[in-house]
C-alpha cells in the first residue's frame, strides 16, 4: 500500500513492475482526480467510504444505512468539501449513488467499456485504508488480479446473505476502509466497486470482492437521467428472493456479534414450546 500521488516513490517501489509503472502513471493521475472521500459531519468528521465520481456530480459508493443522513459530505482530491445526499441505492448489490449539491465542475473517473474486464486481468483497488482519512488525506491503492466472476454467498460477522448477480473475486485485499472504492484496470478505467469485508460461508475464509461495473450501468443511467428529480430510495426491479417461512419454536439463541458464528448458546426457552418438548 502506498501513496498513489507520490509518483516518484511509486516508480522507485516498482510495485507493479517497471512495465506497469511506465504505462500506468498518466492513467493513475486521472484516477485520483475522480475519487472522493464520503464522510458524515454530524459531530466530528466520521469517514464512511471512498467514492467514485461520475458525470454531473454523481458519486458511486458502497451502500450503508449510515448514508441516510442530512450531514453527508464529499471531499475531493483538492480538499474541496461539498454537501451531498443519497440519490439512488441498490441494497441487494451493496451500492449507492450520491448526488453532490454544487455548481462546481468535477472530473469524473473514466468508465471501462462493457465487457472489457475479464478473469486474469491485473486491477488496482483504491480506497481509504482502514478508514484513517477523514479529509484531504490521500487514498491508497493495492494491486491484484481478477480471479473469477462468480455468485457470492457470504457472511459479514454473523449476518449472512447473498449479493444479487455475479461479482469479481480478486486478491487485492479489502479492509474496512476500501468498500465503495474504485477497482480500475491499468488504463485507469473503472471496472468495479469494492465490496465489504466478507467471509465465505462454505470455507470461513475472507473474500475480496467487487461489484462489476457492467451490473451497475442501468442504475447509473437511471440516476443520471433523473439527477434533478427527488431521490428514489428503492432497490429497483431485481429478481425476487425466495420466501422465508418463520416458525416460533420457543428458542432464543444468545445474540452477540462474534467475528465468526459461535456454537448455539441457548439464552432462553419458552415453557410448553416445541424446544421445551424436545428437551433442550
Amino acid at each position: 500500500i502506498f501513496d498513489v500521488r507520490s509518483f516518484e516513490a511509486f516508480q522507485e517501489c516498482q510495485v507493479f513492475g517497471a512495465r506497469h509503472a511506465a504505462e500506468s502513471d498518466c492513467e493513475l493521475r486521472a484516477v485520483v482526480d475522480g475519487l472522493v472521500h464520503v464522510r458524515c459531519d454530524r459531530a466530528a468528521p466520521c469517514p464512511l467510504a471512498p467514492g467514485d465520481l461520475l458525470p454531473r456530480g454523481l458519486v458511486l459508493t458502497a451502500w450503508s444505512v449510515s448514508l441516510k443522513t442530512e450531514d453527508l459530505k464529499a471531499v475531493d482530491h483538492q480538499g474541496r468539501t461539498f454537501p451531498c445526499t443519497l440519490h439512488r441505492r441498490d441494497a441487494r448489490r451493496g451500492v449507492a449513488l450520491l448526488k453532490i449539491k454544487s455548481k462546481d465542475t468535477f472530473k469524473p473517473i473514466e468508465l471501462a467499456p462493457p465487457g472489457s474486464a475479464t478473469v486474469g486481468d491485473t486491477v488496482l483497488s483504491f480506497g481509504n485504508c482502514f478508514d484513517v482519512a477523514v479529509g484531504v488525506e490521500k487514498l491508497s491503492v493495492v494491486e491484484g488480479v481478477i480471479s473469477c466472476l462468480t455468485e457470492l454467498d457470504a457472511r459479514v460477522g454473523v449476518v449472512t446473505g447473498r449479493i444479487d448477480g455475479k461479482v469479481f473475486l480478486t486478491d487485492a485485499a479489502n479492509n474496512p476502509g476500501t468498500q465503495g472504492g474504485a477497482l480500475v484496470d491499468l488504463k485507469g478505467r473503472l471496472v468495479g466497486v469494492n465490496g465489504r469485508v466478507v467471509e465465505s460461508r462454505s470455507t470461513n475464509t475472507p473474500l475480496n470482492f467487487s461489484v462489476p461495473l457492467d451490473s451497475l450501468r442501468e442504475l447509473i443511467k437511471e440516476g443520471a437521467a433523473n439527477f434533478d428529480k427527488a431521490a428514489k430510495i428503492t432497490d429497483g426491479e431485481l429478481a425476487p428472493r425466495e420466501a422465508v417461512i418463520r416458525v416460533d419454536v420457543g428458542l432464543e439463541i444468545l445474540r452477540y456479534h462474534f467475528n465468526r458464528p459461535p456454537p448455539a448458546w441457548i439464552d432462553h426457552i419458552d415453557p410448553d414450546s416445541p424446544a421445551s418438548e424436545a428437551g433442550l
